[in-house]
């Protein structure tokens, strides 16, 4: 098990290159990133990202089930720097510590009280949390979620406007062109639509935005780098297999491995997407948070 680290984070542009610093990334107009490392045990994994409605706020989740929360610093609307809290462990159902068949938290969703819901590959599962630092409430399965692979199962998770929870797996159902969504309502699960999947995308992240469309963030791994794209969903009346419309791809190498995504809406009506990366904690690959501003 990874040694639990406790430190608090503060990363301000303009100190690159000391430890535990971010630096901006180079990027083209409309998109800003940051480089987020420390060198010590344990930090990375970033797999989930959220934010508040005014994109000030956000709270990140890493594969080993650590999480914290901070501020995002913005110079002229682009990414700068974060001011974090100290990473801390998801409680499980009754304990401290998340203690079930591995960790593998993926997705995360923070709602407008706070409230948090985890989802999970390996033990298949979504947890509920009054707050981030609440223990787990447990919601019920479904036997539709046990032929999914161990490290390929339930890697998104996103929560509308009526509270209802809709999750998807990271590769596509058995007809290999489709992401299956299911939905719980607060009573059971469902599986009423389905999201196109085409070519080796694999899905990682959603969130819904503040025009009520889901927002699926997917890559793809060429050997040499990731390319990443979002694309938006309108879910009024969904049924069958949904298409969705691109609204960002990025050329390969300029990103890490985005795995995780939060929507926000600008003071100028923009749409945002704020995205994080995961390193599976090596070295060669890269912590890093992303901001797109996307197309209507």
């Amino acid at each position: 098990m990874r040694r639990r680290t406790v430190l608090a984070l503060t990363f301000l542009l303009g100190l690159a290159g000391a430890a535990g610093l971010a630096a901006r990334t180079n990027t083209p107009p409309g998109v800003s990133g940051i480089l987020w490392n420390i060198d010590i045990n344990g930090f990375g994994g970033w797999s989930g990202i959220d934010v508040s409605a005014d994109g000030n706020r956000f709270w990140a989740l890493s594969d080993s089930a650590t999480i914290t929360t901070g501020t995002l610093l913005r110079e002229h609307g682009q990414l700068v720097g974060v001011n974090a809290t100290a990473p801390r462990w998801v409680k499980g159902e009754s304990t401290r510590l998340n203690l079930y068949s591995g960790f593998d938290a993926e997705g995360l969703s923070i709602q407008p009280d706070e409230s948090m819901v985890v989802s999970y590959e390996g033990f298949h599962r979504v947890w509920h949390h009054a707050d981030w630092r609440a223990f787990a409430e447990r919601i019920p399965g479904t036997q539709a979620f046990q032929p999914l692979g161990p490290n390929s199962s339930l890697e998104a998770v996103a929560v509308d406007a009526d509270g209802v929870i809709f999750t998807l797996p990271e590769l596509a159902d058995g007809d290999g062109h489709s992401y299956p969504m299911f939905r719980y309502d607060g009573t059971g699960w469902d599986q009423p639509f389905a999201l196109e999947r085409k070519g080796f995308w694999r899905a990682v992240g959603a969130d819904f935005g503040p025009d009520g469309r889901l927002y699926l963030l997917e890559r793809q791994f060429l050997g040499v780098g990731f390319i990443s794209q979002v694309r938006r969903f309108d879910l009024t009346g969904a049924a069958g297999i949904l298409t969705g419309d691109v609204l960002y791809r990025s050329p390969l190498g300029r990103h890490g491995n985005l795995e995780g995504i939060g929507i926000w809406k600008d003071d100028d009506g923009f749409i945002r997407a704020v995205m994080i990366s995961d390193d599976n904690y090596y070295r060669l690959q890269r912590n890093e948070i992303v901001e797109v501003i996307l197309p209507e």
